[in-house]
């Protein structure tokens, strides 16, 4: 399991990413809230090298794989640090549904294939 969190390849649906986003960046963010509060430097630092490095990877990792989802290349993820522009392509990570059926980047992850239709 933490091999395909900080896997590149494959394919994510909206709901896997959108509990990794969350997973990803609220709990380091609690945790490095409370370690200001009590007013500790070292943990801070200490939670940064082992917490927030390994949660940005697997946060990349998973938009990549959302990409991968909809049918586009992985280093449209750049997108997201472009101004404005960056809205469009979260929205579309977000919103856009799965490529139906097995695309070049693996098997559709809600197990449909391309010859049936959506209901």
């Amino acid at each position: 399991m933490m091999r395909r969190i900080f896997s590149f390849r494959g394919r994510l649906r909206r709901s896997q990413y959108l509990l990794t986003l969350v997973c990803a960046n609220i709990v380091p963010g609690i945790l490095f809230s409370l370690a200001a509060l009590a007013d500790l430097p070292w943990l801070m630092v200490l939670l940064f090298v082992l917490l927030y490095v390994p949660c940005l990877w697997a946060t990349i990792a998973a938009g990549v794989k959302r990409l991968h989802d909809i049918g586009r290349h992985g280093i449209a993820w750049l997108y997201l640090v472009i101004p404005l522009f960056n809205i469009y392509w979260a929205l579309l990570m977000l919103l856009k549904d799965s490529d139906t059926g097995p695309n070049r980047y693996g098997n559709d992850p809600k197990g449909r294939f391309a010859g049936e239709l959506d209901q």
